[in-house]
């Protein structure tokens, strides 16, 4: 004869929740079940479906940041030097007067051309006044100018120019031979050379000012305001970038390096090298004009540690030795870049104008065969409201090719004096938020809505609705639905999101607020949870905390011939469901130990809607811990992916297992979510994204946020990998093909 708990357990387990998550059964959806051993709450009847309010806000771009796009990969890569056509060096016309004797103190007329010969010193003022050409085959000192007017010098091959003072405005000088002593190129002025400007002291492009050259540039100290073009910038002190030009090279070096603003464009295998890189506001990028650069520096500086995800491109492997940001210390990884710290082949070949830097990949490079990397091209801050921080949980797409993102409340409220009973004023909250992908021009945050109570662990796009699941404090566990459409207007409270209790548990009582003497209602002890959610034909199918089974299209439960409702119970919480043509398994836990537990997996056929029939049963395919983060399981024809958690990614083919990944010492990091492809499989595991083969299941490359939030789910759409980063919101990704010259 069962004892009276034992009687309970069983009614109460034949009653459990359909819905679909993981987590938390009072505090949120993805803890609970460290709290909770057995279920112990007697049967109830079925609720009816409720509708509940929820507030739509518009669109905050604010949030969300797209960095660059992929870069293209036919190779046709054009050096900045090739940017623009230096002309030959034109013939001295023969109407040319020697301006040694013709310069008339200083102003020579308008309209004419001048030459200083061969072999001819001169030091000159001169008032250029419009129209007069120079042409330089001696030596000019010009230690003054004067005049506004279109003006042409030629510096040509042997000659020497020096020029004390700036360019003056709408003066143009072609360089074939030397300048030297110091060289600012005035406002509305230009400098095309033809060859290295090696011997001056200072050198500068003012704003508006225009610097073309085929060389390098080599002086003790470089400043960059006007747009400026050569091969290589080299300072023995210190380039400084101001003003909003764009600045082209193909390498740069200086002890000292300092952007105020600007925009550096690298060629392929770029280089800069610096003692000390500092940066001084959020507005000044490095990109690449091809598929590899390096930029290091053995100490880099900045004021705000975000700053760096703009900063630097796509294609730029970033290498410091030291990071501080307004003078303090911290590790690299903290500057949170577009890419793991961990992953670049931080690696150029000699090319343009500097030579070979870093270790070349230890993988050899083989031709049609690029080295992979996965980039960060879109992060959308998660949302922070005052009752906590809440955490991206589920990713799933609509037939409009939107994605749809779902949050939950992380941790059990702001009151100060929590305990188990009480779970906090505001210890729940939910989001789903809607992101578009706009192409070239990166993805669009749009509308997005915030339900009070109601906790989101995982949703589905089933035509022109959303179901989700979760647990609420007010209703217990629920799986509710609202319009793909919700964003449709906003700023207002709405009443269309219909929910419908699943359980109800032992209530949990706690003062109001409103009146500390009065008990209220503030939640459920051992209220369960649903863990994933699917449709299958005129079904979803539903794992829960209490086992799995299936539910009508209007959320009721399906009853057998005898009128009784179809449930399979499991020995532990049943966390994930997946499909995959004709055939479906189920992930479980196998006990409801508060900290770990081993897993098994059911299959069946996917049109078993009673799940009647087991084709297989994989007991004990390794332990779970711990047992309240999101445990996803994936088929792939004969293969089964199950996550584990802290007990990694494993694969079991035809019922027997053929592959693991595990990241961390003492298999420290969780294994939350997966997708794959035809070619490789996508990991979030801990603060880590991996992307393996999907032959051998070895790493090929990851990212570490340096957050060290967890990644709860994983996602693919049009090359692009989304990514529920748990409290840094929605992050994508694209794997990228980087080309390393031997």
């Amino acid at each position: 004869m069962r004892n009276i708990k034992t009687t309970l357990r069983y009614v109460r387990n034949s009653a459990l929740l359909f819905a679909a998550a993981s987590g938390m059964s009072y505090l949120t959806a993805c803890q609970s079940e460290n709290d909770i051993t057995s279920p112990d709450t007697p049967d109830i009847p079925e609720s009816t479906l409720k509708t509940a309010s929820y507030s739509v806000y518009g669109p905050n771009q604010n949030r969300i940041r797209n960095y660059g796009t992929r870069s293209t990969r036919d190779g046709k890569y054009v050096a900045a030097t090739e940017t623009f056509n230096m002309p030959e060096a034109p013939v001295v016309p023969e109407d040319a007067l020697d301006f040694k004797e013709h310069n008339n103190y200083g102003t020579p007329a308008t309209n004419q051309a001048y030459v200083v010969k061969a072999g001819d010193t001169l030091e000159q003022g001169i008032n250029l006044n419009g129209g007069i050409t120079i042409y330089v085959e001696g030596t000019l000192t010009i230690p003054w100018q004067n005049g506004q007017n279109e003006n042409t010098i030629y510096v040509l091959p042997g000659g020497t120019l020096n020029l004390p003072s700036a360019l003056v405005p709408g003066t143009t000088l072609y360089n074939y031979g030397t300048i030297a002593g110091n060289l600012t190129i005035g406002e509305n002025s230009k400098i095309y050379s033809a060859v290295d400007i090696d011997e001056i002291d200072e050198f500068g492009v003012n704003d508006t000012a225009e610097f073309f050259s085929k060389g390098s540039i080599s002086a003790t100290n470089v400043r960059l305001n006007g747009n400026a073009v050569a091969c290589a910038f080299i300072a023995d002190e210190e380039i400084t970038f101001n003003g909003s030009g764009t600045f082209k090279t193909s390498y740069l070096k200086a002890k000292k390096m300092t952007l105020h603003s600007g925009f550096l464009v690298l060629d392929d295998n770029g280089l800069v090298e610096a003692d000390r890189l500092n940066i001084s506001n959020q507005h000044t990028r490095f990109s690449v004009n091809g598929e590899n650069a390096v930029v290091y520096a053995a100490s880099f500086n900045t004021n705000n540690k975000t700053w760096a995800q703009n900063t630097f491109g796509e294609n730029i492997a970033v290498k410091f030795d030291k990071c501080y940001i307004a003078d303090s210390e911290i590790a690299f990884n903290e500057l949170e870049l577009q890419y793991s710290s961990a992953d670049q082949v931080v690696y150029v070949s000699a090319a343009g104008c500097h030579g070979e830097f870093g270790t070349p990949p230890t993988t050899p490079v083989v031709p049609g065969k690029p080295i992979l990397e996965i980039k960060k091209v879109t992060d959308i801050d998660g949302h922070d409201h005052d009752h906590g921080i809440i955490s991206a949980t589920c990713i799933n797409f609509g037939q409009d090719g939107k994605a749809y993102v779902s949050y939950h409340l992380r941790g059990n409220g702001k009151d100060e004096n929590k305990n188990e009973n009480y779970i906090g004023e505001y210890a729940q909250k939910g989001c789903i938020e809607v992101i578009s992908d706009k192409g070239e021009a990166g993805l669009e945050l749009g509308s997005y809505m915030i339900a009070p109570d109601w906790d989101f662990n995982h949703l589905i796009v089933d035509g022109n609705r959303i179901v989700t699941v979760g647990n609420s404090k007010t209703m217990s566990a629920f799986i509710g639905t609202l319009p793909v459409d919700f964003e449709a207007s906003t700023g207002i409270d709405r009443k269309v999101f219909e929910v419908k209790e699943l359980t109800t548990n032992e209530p949990i009582y706690g003062p109001s607020k409103d009146d500390p003497n009065t008990q209220i209602r503030i939640g459920f002890k051992n209220a369960g949870d649903g863990n994933c959610v699917v449709r299958q034909g005129n079904y979803y199918y539903v794992a829960t905390y209490g086992g799995y089974g299936p539910l009508n299209l209007d959320f009721s439960r399906v009853n057998d011939a005898d009128g009784n409702k179809i449930f399979t119970k499991t020995n532990g919480s049943a966390k994930h469901i997946s499909l995959s043509g004709n055939n479906m398994a189920v992930l479980a836990h196998d006990t409801y130990d508060k900290t770990s537990s081993t897993a098994s997996v059911f299959t069946y056929d996917a049109s078993d809607f009673a799940f009647a029939n087991k084709i297989n049963t994989l007991n004990a395919v390794g332990t779970i811990e711990p047992v309240d983060g999101k445990n996803v399981i994936a088929m792939d024809g004969n293969d089964i992916y199950v996550c584990l958690s802290k007990g990694g990614l494993v694969r079991y083919t035809n019922g027997i297992q053929s592959g693991f990944f595990q990241r961390g010492e003492n298999n420290s990091v969780p294994v939350n979510g997966m997708a794959f492809d035809d070619k490789y499989i996508y990991v979030a595991n801990g603060s880590f994204v991996s992307v393996l083969d999907k032959a051998t299941m070895e790493e090929i490359c990851y990212y570490h946020a340096s957050s060290q939030k967890s990644a709860n789910y994983i996602a693919l759409r049009n090359g692009k990998i989304y990514v529920a980063f748990g409290e840094d919101g929605l992050q994508v990704f694209e794997l990228t093909e980087k080309t390393i010259s031997e």
